[in-house]
């Protein structure tokens, strides 16, 4: 069974859980060995443990209790067969050359742990007590070889389009306006211009007509 199958039935028969890590303070044995670079890989022999929260979802009310270990090149999760018991049921397993760790936005307790083998790309909610606590995971699984911790951010909001030039086409109609002319009828300018010529063509005729009688 998946991961993420057997923590929906351990949710769903275990006792409802709130989010409370104090129990778990000072349980966390993240510390790089003394004197150990900033940049120096973390030895596979040291193992790095510490409980977290498990939820099914990032907005789920319910969550179980889990321990955390990294050791020989393998993530493992154990969660307890009985609510308040040890430790003694293994969830998931996960070698670090397939973990991939993500961190989500605004999310500053959770790492969101997948397998790359996992065809159905599931991912292991892992909340910390805090900050703090989850970046000391980070800091470690960094520097653990072959684990594979990405970012994703917020996309910045796209750009309103600029609506379509209108040049070269005759704009809408406003409501309540007239009609527009169409394009193969005289405009106004014509009309007036043409009613000009008329009238000048008829003062020309009547000026000979009066020049005759004479």
């Amino acid at each position: 069974a998946s991961a993420r199958t057997e923590l929906c039935k351990h949710i769903v028969c275990s006792a409802d859980t709130e989010e409370d890590h104090q129990a778990a303070s000072g349980n966390e044995h993240l510390r790089p060995q003394p004197g150990a670079s900033h940049r120096q890989s973390w030895p596979p022999h040291q193992e790095a443990w510490g409980i977290v929260s498990l939820r099914l979802g990032l907005t789920s009310g319910k969550s179980v209790d889990a321990l955390v270990s990294v050791y020989r090149n393998t993530l493992t999760i154990h969660i307890q067969s009985s609510p308040g018991g040890a430790f003694d049921k293994r969830m998931a397993s996960i070698p670090v050359e397939h973990l991939v760790v993500a961190l989500r936005p605004c999310q500053f307790k959770l790492m969101a742990l997948s397998c790359l083998t996992d065809d159905d790309g599931e991912e292991i909610f892992c909340f910390c007590k805090d900050q703090t606590a989850r970046n000391k995971w980070v800091y470690v699984l960094r520097r653990v070889n072959g684990v594979r911790v990405v970012a994703h951010y917020v996309p910045k909001p796209s750009l309103p389009q600029p609506a379509p030039s209108s040049k070269g086409v005759a704009p809408a109609p406003a409501t309540g306006s007239a009609r527009q002319t169409p394009l193969d009828r005289p405009t106004r300018a014509d009309e007036i211009r043409a009613k000009f010529l008329q009238i000048q063509k008829a003062r020309g005729r009547a000026s000979a007509a009066t020049t005759g009688t004479r």
